[in-house]
């Protein structure tokens, strides 16, 4: 299973599509002030719908956490729309064999400290 090279193409989509107004990080920023997105927990499992004779499959989950501040909401759901316009298209990664790609959640709320989060999940169901 190649969890590396599909956090990294993930990061890379997502990096690239928000630009320099908004830090992508794979870890907590502690001392950073928003706007920023993480890419959080990575979950997987293996389902036996997806395995063959041939080929293991799995179901990969990247959690996706979206945090900005003065802007708003209106900003946060412009971040969230950039991260599903970069994800929308199937990712290309050596070896994987992409079924399905998803998108669940993403509400937009905010929170007593007066930051705007949204948490999003992407969900893909591969073969190797």
């Amino acid at each position: 299973m190649k969890l590396i090279k599909i956090h990294d193409e993930i990061f890379e989509r997502v990096e690239k599509a928000l630009g320099e107004k908004v830090s992508v990080y794979d870890y907590l920023p502690e001392t950073e002030r928003p706007p920023w997105v993480v890419l959080g927990k990575m979950r997987y499992s293996f389902p036996d719908t997806l395995a063959s004779a041939s080929a293991v499959g799995y179901t990969v989950t990247q959690k996706i956490h979206i945090v900005t501040t003065a802007e708003g909401v209106d900003f946060a759901i412009q971040i969230k729309q950039r991260i599903f316009n970069a994800l929308s298209n199937e990712l290309q990664i050596e070896g994987i064999h992409i079924l399905r790609q998803r998108f669940t959640g993403g509400e937009v709320s905010e929170t007593e400290d007066r930051l705007f989060y949204a948490e999003v999940d992407f969900e893909l169901w591969a073969q190797e």
